[in-house]
């Protein structure tokens, strides 16, 4: 998996400003470079290159006019030490107020950097930040100690160099980057810094651009990151927790045996002037009122752990922070489990933990107490999902705060290194190679990475004599060239850390043997492909090797390393292959135990014919071409601009063939302006790019025979792709459709099929309706408005869950991609917003009708899941294999089978089934999304129903999903954990899986503060806990609506009068007032008011009050009924609380039989609970 490093940037402020402060180093020193004449290539034709899948830009040329002028120099502003400033040049050119301006003499980061530059540099008008010259240059104010970081553009050029005030060359960076972000897929979208390490006094540098560059070049931002002074003496830290510990007596285990657990309190240990505290919840049981830290209560995901080669234990006491989602102060001893770090020197922050979700890093001044942010952040880092450690660069001032999130509790800590910032120069010896090898190792490089800030910090080849490292840190080496193995002398691994003894290193060299790599060749259509090359790139070195096909399969020798695949001579596929060749024997060439052979099957995607890719139907033969491509001057032709795009210029058509009704889409990027047949004209921006250009679209008539694109814009104008897409008319008579079938095989091409069709009406007038005829394992979307989906009792089910990693996921949007799932290079965590979502809901007035909706996550893994699944994270089950027992306590995680993000969605006569979060969403904002649920199951044992949306639940059952190891089932989850929005239970009954697990749980707990749910006419049947009915999720939620009317245990009256935690005075349960009783109980106020009005088709009036008997009439008989419930209720079976209860009191008593027989002498009666509060 991509690792990915956070660094944390703070004082993000870039712009233009003029100020008065004078930087206090001689000026005279500085080197001010004046303004040269440039003698430029002019070019009025000029290919614009873009990457496959990101933005890009063009190289411009303009006219150069010389300007001998003396530069008049602005004043440089004093840089505070601790402080970053940013030049961000790509911000300046996004901003109305500074596009397009010239660069020469502009003021930037807070006056701390100024240019001095060529007329005709300037601030450019797209992604590409700023334009330079050959000669131009910045002087940079420096408080001291500084990392310069500097981002070029892909589309630079030559080299910068960086100087002292005395002139002398402190670095050089590239200006040409290739994996800058917004041009290099491979970076995913992360931006790349090369950077420079300056020592010294508070000075001035000036950063220059080659004068002898052949043209201009591009950068993005420069940032400087200031060294912070020290506020007192550090000292180097190295504990693991399990030498705090002592050995208690714990409770006995199952078995009534005795426990010891390892324990020690919360304290604060001093090194030096700086502070180490470790701060847990607060405990009444003991004297201090503080919990004791213990690896949570022996819980095996805490015990036994493999950190930094040791074997230890982690260690929490009690719970999270209160407000663990946003720490706004620095946690106190009782505030919650968190480790606390006040920093008075620079250094190296590593803390060791046990996580089953990720840890955060929260920066505060330790002076003031004060939050500290980091770019759109409250938080300095996050660490990835299960993570060991977390690592940062810790700074004097700053105190740090580790802690889990709201996600989940179980995090704990192991122990801490800390190591002041001490750079020491390390010399590199002559490398040592095999005498017998005829391997070329003169030209092998190798790079020197921060085991645990995950930074390269030195390059070494054969030249290198020496290396600057940081005394007390961990490096790994690793080599550039694929071929060729190393380790350090010194212990014979690839990891050394520099101690006080450390005065050089020794790298040990030998030749990586090649491996086999063998796989098919699967095309998506199944045809043969017409692929005549297979590559492999190696992704460090470049490196290319050729595969041999035979027929439908392949073999190649190639050494060990990451590739990315290419295929040649396709017009018809594509692939995004990629694949990690692992060695299978040792450096000697022995078998490795275990290893497995290496195999990777290629899946090759055919083009979709709807879907014309205009740079390869260029260049096909005119009789294969899809498209007729007509130039309005010969001598400048519609032409391939690379391989993602075509350039046409005004006057050029494009004429495409159509046949019946079509959607035709045109896609472009950088520049042009194009209609379709005159209509829904468009122009384009640099802002576009493969992932987002810039389309139109256009419906044909049903008898047109072509469509022209008509090319308008002046100059370049350039094309991606045409869809023409097979879009039927709505027919009134023919509103269903079928799948699995042969037109529709999976419901995403149903879907698909609904929200393109012609002339579709609006409203219920449009409603179309899915109709299964069998099972099926899909995940969709459903975002077409008015869909019904009737199951005739079928299943969709899907199986991705929080905590496990499936190379199916696509990271953007948390959904399955198919060309991921064969590819079988990466892999994502099931969660993302969706928390693995099954069926998720985005178009309104959703109706879903005898169906099984089933996240299969925690009942068991079907062939699908096994294939897809790469590993778990927390204490997950390591493998997820056809029979594993995934229904065990400690497999359940959130995995969500039914996701509400839509308006008026009703459900009928369904199952939704899951653990964790089966129904609901994640998300706190209320988008008016609202639920209707009547006869139909609603399944899980944690937070099964939640999130932010209007729910009301008819005559449902709420099932328990038990565990299959019977742990926690007497304790076993939450119904609900509601937002603000009200859930309404009406009629509803409460029930298990598996009986004979005897299940005991809450109505709901908070999630966030307000709350709001409401239990009415509820057969608990025993599986409600009358003494924890309620409670929180988080000690700081406060003012939840918790309301109980009228429920029932067996049959027999039923409050549930206890909460979870003891200090949660806030959720206590109430009876429901009078008010919402008139709203979610008489009559059909529940839909005018609740539902706003909604009426969902499915929806009958609830309660018929008077008729305790339950027989659809009112009559003397009801009243008998209540007159002898209220004399022996031991002896009166079948009474419908609710509908007796005609006072609203929530007691059966005499006077509500006296009024049901009123009711039965005069029809036009009210009963009391009939009458509007107000009335009453």
């Amino acid at each position: 998996m991509k690792k990915r490093l956070y660094r944390a940037i703070g004082g993000m402020l870039a712009g233009i400003m003029v100020t008065s402060a004078v930087y206090s180093p001689a000026m005279a020193a500085t080197g001010r470079v004046q303004t040269v004449a440039v003698e430029e290539e002019v070019s009025d034709e000029t290919e614009v290159v873009e990457d496959n899948t990101v933005s890009s830009a063009a190289v411009t040329s303009s006219s150069s006019s010389s300007d001998d002028a003396k530069i008049e120099l602005a004043a440089l502003a004093t840089p505070e030490p601790g402080k970053t400033y940013v030049a961000d040049f790509v911000a300046l050119a996004a901003d109305d107020a500074t596009k397009g301006q010239a660069l020469d003499g502009m003021s930037l980061a807070d006056g701390t950097i100024v240019a001095h530059a060529n007329a005709n540099s300037k601030i450019r008008t797209d992604s590409h930040g700023v334009t330079n010259k050959p000669g131009d240059s910045y002087e940079i104010a420096v408080s001291g100690n500084a990392k310069i970081l500097f981002t070029s553009c892909i589309y630079g050029r030559s080299t910068w160099t960086l100087s002292d005030a005395n002139g002398n060359i402190i670095g050089t960076f590239a200006g040409k980057n290739t994996e800058a972000a917004g041009h290099d897929q491979e970076t995913d979208g992360g931006e790349t810094a090369q950077v420079i390490k300056y020592k010294g006094e508070a000075t001035v540098l000036t950063l220059t651009f080659d004068a002898g560059a052949p043209g201009e070049t591009y950068v993005h931002n420069i940032t400087v990151e200031n060294s912070a002074l020290p506020t007192g003496q550090g000292e180097n830290i190295d504990i693991w927790f399990d030498e705090l510990a002592t050995d208690v007596e714990g409770a006995p285990d199952a078995d009534g045996n005795p426990t010891v657990i390892k324990t020690f309190e919360q304290q604060e240990i001093k090194y030096g002037d700086s502070s180490l505290r470790l701060v847990g919840n607060k405990n009444a049981d003991y004297e201090d009122g503080l919990e004791r830290f213990t690896p949570n209560n022996n819980n095996k995901n805490f015990m036994n752990l493999e950190r930094d080669g040791k074997i230890v234990n982690a260690y929490k006491a009690g719970n999270r922070n209160a407000t663990a989602n946003d720490i706004t102060a620095i946690p106190q001893f009782g505030d919650g489990t968190a480790l606390v770090f006040d920093c008075v020197q620079a250094g190296t922050f590593v803390g060791f933990v046990y996580t089953g979700s990720f840890v955060r890093v929260w920066d505060f001044d330790t002076a003031t107490g004060e939050r500290i942010p980091h770019g759109a952040n409250n938080w300095l880092l996050d660490t990835e999902v299960g993570a060991e450690y977390v690592a940062f660069q810790a700074e004097p001032g700053h105190t740090y705060v580790l802690s889990t999130t709201g996600k989940t509790n179980n995090c704990g800590f192991c122990g801490v290194n800390f190591a002041l910032d001490e750079e020491v120069d390390i010399a590199v010896e002559p490398w040592s190679t095999p005498d017998e090898s005829t391997y070329n190792f003169d030209a092998s490089k190798f790079t020197l990475e921060d085991v645990f800030l995950g930074t390269s910090v030195a390059s070494v080849d054969k030249t290198t004599n020496s290396v600057e490292l940081n005394a007390g840190h961990t490096y790994q080496v690793k080599s550039v060239d694929p071929g060729v193995g190393v380790k350090f002398s010194a212990n014979g691994t690839d990891k050394i850390k520099i101690d006080e003894n450390t005065t050089s290193i020794k790298l040990e060299l030998y030749e990586i043997p090649d491996e086999t790599l063998t796989g098919d060749i699967i095309t998506s259509d199944g045809n043969a492909s017409d692929v005549t090359a297979i590559k492999f790139k190696n992704m460090i070195s470049g490196n290319v090797t050729e595969a041999t096909i035979n027929g439908s399969s392949y073999t190649v020798d190639i050494k060990p390393g990451d590739y990315n695949t290419v295929i040649e001579g396709s017009l018809n596929y594509t692939t995004i292959d990629k694949v990690k060749v692992h060695s299978t024997v040792d450096e000697a060439g022995n078998p490795l135990d275990g290893a497995e052979p290496n195999e990777n099957d290629i899946y090759l995607k055919a083009n979709d014919p709807s879907h014309i890719d205009l740079p390869k139907d260029i260049q096909k033969d005119d009789a294969d071409k899809q498209v007729q491509y007509v130039s309005a001057n010969e001598t400048a032709p519609i032409k391939l601009n690379n391989a993602t795009s075509i350039r046409a210029s005004a006057g050029d058509k494009i004429v495409i063939p159509v046949d019946g009704f079509k959607k035709i889409t045109v896609a472009g990027w950088y520049a042009g302006t194009w209609d379709i047949n005159g209509q829904n004209s468009v122009t384009t921006t640099s802002s576009a790019n493969a992932a987002n250009p810039t389309t139109n679209s256009y419906f044909t008539n049903g008898t047109e025979s072509s469509v022209t694109i008509n090319i308008t814009g002046e100059g370049a104008n350039y094309l991606y792709w045409i869809d023409v897409v097979d879009v039927a008319k709505f027919d009134e008579n023919n509103t269903t459709i079928q799948v699995p079938s042969a037109q529709f095989p999976t419901l995403k091409d149903a879907n698909k099929y609904i929200n393109t069709l012609l002339d579709r009406p609006e409203g219920e007038a449009g409603r179309m309706t899915i109709e299964l005829t069998d099972d099926i394992e899909e995940q969709i979307v459903f975002d077409a408005p008015y869909t019904t989906v009737k199951g005739n009792g079928h299943t969709i089910s899907w199986y991705y869950g929080v905590g496990s990693f499936y190379y199916s996921i696509d990271g953007s949007t948390g959904l399955y991609n198919e060309e991921l799932f064969y590819d079988k290079y990466d892999s994502q965590e099931g969660n993302g917003s969706l928390w693995g979502g099954v069926a998720i809901i985005r178009g309104d007035n959703f109706i879903a009708e005898d169906t099984i909706f089933k996240n299969t996550y925690n009942y068991e893994v079907t062939a699908k899941d096994a294939a897809d699944f790469e590993h778990s994270a927390g204490g997950l089950v390591t493998e997820r294999e056809i029979g594993t027992d995934v229904a065990i306590y400690s497999t359940k995680e959130r995995s969500n089978a039914f996701y509400v993000e839509a308006k008026n969605i009703e459900v009928y006569n369904c199952q939704i089934l899951s653990s964790q979060d089966t129904f609901g969403r994640n998300g706190s904002a209320d988008n008016g999304y609202s639920v209707y649920v009547k006869d139909s199951v609603i399944g899980g044992n944690v937070d099964y129903i939640c999130g932010e949306f209007t729910a009301v639940f008819d005559n449902c059952e709420l099932q328990w999903k038990t565990y299959s190891d019977g742990k926690n089932n007497e304790k076993i989850g939450y119904i609900t954990a509601a937002k603000t929005n009200p859930y309404v239970f009406r009629n509803c009954y409460v029930t298990a899986d598996d009986d004979t697990k005897a299940p005991l749980g809450s109505y709901g707990r908070t999630w966030g503060s307000g709350s709001n749910v409401s239990f009415i006419g509820t057969e608990t049947n025993g599986y409600i806990n009358e003494a924890s009915g309620w409670g929180q999720m988080s000690s700081s939620d406060s003012g939840a609506k918790f309301y109980e009317y009228n429920n029932v245990n067996d049959g027999n009256k039923f409050p549930a009068t206890g909460v979870t935690a003891s200090t949660v005075a806030a959720v206590v349960p109430e009876v429901l007032p009078a008010e919402l009783i008139n709203e979610y109980v008489v009559g059909d106020n529940i839909v005018d008011k609740t539902l706003g009005g909604w009426v969902p088709v499915h929806y009958e009036t609830m309660y018929n009050f008077g008729d305790a008997n339950d027989n659809e009439t009112v009559n003397a008989a009801d009243a008998a009924l209540v007159y002898q419930y209220t004399l022996r209720p031991e002896s009166v079976a079948g009474i419908d609380m609710v509908q007796a209860d005609v006072n609203g009191n929530t007691v059966v008593e005499s006077a509500d039989s006296t009024h049901i027989l009123q009711k039965t002498l005069n029809s036009n009666y009210l009963y009391p609970v009939e009458k509007a509060p107000s009335e009453s």
